[in-house]
């Protein structure tokens, strides 16, 4: 299809970011089948994509029912991906700051001498 549109049109970067502003504006999913040109030519991932037309619709004040239901389901999983992905890299920076204070202050002692056992025999 790239080669059509070089041939059909003198601006391809035009047509691809009129192609996504329609698509956007009718609540349309990310073009995955375009995803090569669109991320490396215009740089809109499926996030700034999904975030982008989420802010839209904020700003109609329509609800998130308004979303078309494949449209709906493809936003969540990729903002929920987003999410765990910087959840789980906060855990583990907390995880290794504590491993790191441990290390330095190893004199320290924890406050029981046997930590799986009850205080209550």
């Amino acid at each position: 299809m790239n080669a059509t549109v070089k041939q059909i049109l003198k601006d391809e970067r035009k047509y691809y970011e009129d192609m996504l502003k329609y698509s956007r504006e009718h609540l349309m999913l990310y073009p995955y089948h375009l995803s090569d040109v669109v991320v490396k030519g215009l740089r809109v991932t499926p996030f700034s994509y999904y975030t982008s037309m989420m802010a839209e619709i904020m700003t109609q004040e329509k609800s998130y029912d308004s979303l078309p239901n494949f449209t709906a389901a493809d936003c969540m999983s990729i903002v929920c991906q987003l999410s765990y992905l910087l959840f789980s890299c906060d855990v583990v920076a907390v995880y290794c700051v504590f491993l790191s204070f441990l290390s330095q202050n190893s004199h320290m002692q924890l406050p029981f001498d046997n930590f799986f056992e009850t205080p209550f025999k």
